[in-house]
């Protein structure tokens, strides 16, 4: 059986909320026997929620393009090859690649890429060696360059991203405070991710929160939400401050014409600083070297983070209703079971 979870509409005010618009589907497997040259058929094992989804499914074109309606939900995956004529790939091989919320996929072999096959985590490379850790690295390092000794101001600081930003930050010599939404989440980020503070922003005002923990200022803002926290940082930002702009979550489900209007951009041209937008792929060539940094302090348990696991691929729906409604902590993702046997023999890791 593949069970696959369709988008039926496009998301309105009522979303994330109203979960109406994606169905569940029952078909079978892929066909072993109809595969052509250089396809694979993937059993999907883990699902990465991020919150682009929430753009994919606008039906705006962007780097990706967007879910269309009657789509399987696109989604970064880890899973296991169970049927190969690729000679890249043998059945059991561990890949990732952009499978979807579905058991199984069949693809063309270029659109996967082989995982280090006796990783003992393989859902680590949707998360701190995937998307998550290499957003948080580039962003940091490449856009960010953070130094010694400046202030760090990271948002979303319990998220996906931003406990790697906090880590990473901490690592590379800077002090950093943290923005995030609930005491649990503070207290995660100051006491695990070893930020030198954090400003619950549903308590305390973020502005006076700010000026009394960064009265010099800030030198980098890693950007996870857009909106009134930006144009806030923006406000108090030093000369030639570097701002990241990773994600605008605060956003994501506001209609254009009521999108927050920043005030006070022109402090970026009085500081001479920079606001720049990245992906991380822009810097494909250094991705290599990242990931084996990160494997290092993630080794050597330099680097943490948590994983916020939902079981089963019809509650993959309602894991992204818990990442935009901020009820996780750490890397959301979906764990898809197999109860029974499956057509394909099933590999071990």
């Amino acid at each position: 059986m593949n069970i696959k979870v369709a988008l039926t509409k496009r998301p309105d005010s009522t979303f994330p909320k109203n979960l109406d618009l994606f169905q569940l589907f029952y078909t079978a497997p892929p066909d072993e026997q109809k595969l052509r040259s250089d396809e694979v058929i993937v059993q999907n094992r883990y699902i990465s929620i991020d919150a682009a989804m929430r753009v994919w499914m606008s039906g705006a074109k962007t780097y990706m393009d967007p879910v269309e309606i009657g789509d399987v939900m696109n989604a970064f995956c880890v899973g296991v090859v169970m049927a190969s004529k690729s000679p890249k790939f043998v059945p059991g091989d561990w890949v990732s690649g952009l499978l979807g919320w579905q058991s199984y996929a069949a693809m063309h072999a270029s659109r996967i890429s082989k995982l280090p096959q006796n990783y003992p985590n393989p859902q680590h490379f949707l998360g701190v060696l995937g998307i998550s850790g290499l957003t948080a690295y580039m962003g940091l390092k490449e856009i960010g360059q953070v130094k010694p000794g400046e202030t760090l101001v990271v948002s979303a600081a319990a998220g996906a991203v931003g406990e790697l930003v906090v880590g990473l930050g901490k690592i590379w010599g800077a002090r950093v405070i943290g923005i995030a939404g609930s005491d649990e989440k503070c207290k995660y980020v100051k006491e695990v991710l070893g930020a030198d503070d954090c400003i619950d922003y549903k308590k305390e005002n973020v502005a006076k929160g700010l000026k009394r923990l960064c009265p010099n200022g800030v030198d980098v803002y890693f950007d996870n939400v857009g909106g009134e926290i930006l144009d806030i940082v923006l406000s108090i930002v030093k000369d030639y401050a570097r701002i990241v702009c990773c994600g605008a979550i605060s956003g994501y489900n506001t209609a254009s014409n009521e999108s927050y209007r920043l005030r006070n951009y022109p402090r970026l041209i009085i500081k001479r600083a920079r606001m720049e937008g990245f992906i991380y792929f822009d810097f494909k060539e250094k991705i290599p070297a990242a990931v084996k940094d990160l494997m290092d302090l993630v080794k050597n348990g330099k680097l943490k983070f948590r994983e916020d696991f939902l079981e089963g691929i019809d509650n993959a729906p309602s894991a992204l209703q818990r990442l935009l409604t901020g009820g996780n902590i750490g890397k959301v993702m979906v764990r898809v079971k197999y109860e029974k046997e499956n057509i394909y023999q099933t590999p071990k890791l």
